[in-house]
């Protein structure tokens, strides 16, 4: 029962941080909301290690590299663009295109780590892009309401790439 609080929890928190962005977004742009919120995460996440941690780090040279692409593209460049998203389309359009990532985490696993996959993965990635698909026609028509452009569709599809290539970099040896 607690794992299930503290998914809700995290899903709770994801959630309203993209609306405390575009808050911040209004008065502020987007290096800064990325240089914040990255440093702020870095801080609890460390705070968190060393009271929760019952090991000190290991660190492999080979490992730190494949830790150091997982920041820089998932952290570092899907964050911006997620930022971008949400300051361009607004959260109710960026968010649930973000969550498209799993559909690149599988597809970057079946090409680069040839894992194979259940019917159900299967199904569960033609449901997101269904999803992708439908959200992506809605937006259009909200698109064209707001006077925005419909290629900035591509941004957090792009963020969710970059999202999603945080797993295959975590499996790579």
């Amino acid at each position: 029962m607690i794992a299930e609080l503290l998914s809700l929890f995290t899903a709770f928190c994801y959630g309203s941080s993209a609306i405390f962005i575009r808050k911040g977004l209004k008065t502020s742009n987007t290096m800064s909301a990325v240089l914040v919120s990255t440093s702020i995460q870095f801080v609890i996440l460390w705070i968190t290690f060393i009271f929760l941690s019952q090991h000190s780090p290991t660190f492999d040279v080979k490992a730190v590299l494949f830790f150091v692409l997982a920041g820089v593209s998932a952290t570092g460049i899907g964050r911006m663009l997620n930022y971008i998203g949400i300051n361009r389309l607004g959260v109710s359009i960026t968010q649930p295109l973000i969550g498209s990532a799993p559909l690149f985490s599988i597809i970057t696993a079946a090409v680069f780590l040839t894992e194979q996959f259940a019917l159900f993965v299967y199904l569960g990635t033609a449901l997101i892009i269904l999803g992708v698909a439908i959200l992506s026609q809605r937006s259009k028509d909200q698109l064209k309401i707001n006077g925005l452009k419909r290629m900035y569709i591509i941004i957090p599809l792009l963020a969710a790439l970059f999202y999603g290539s945080l797993q295959l970099l975590g499996k790579l040896d």
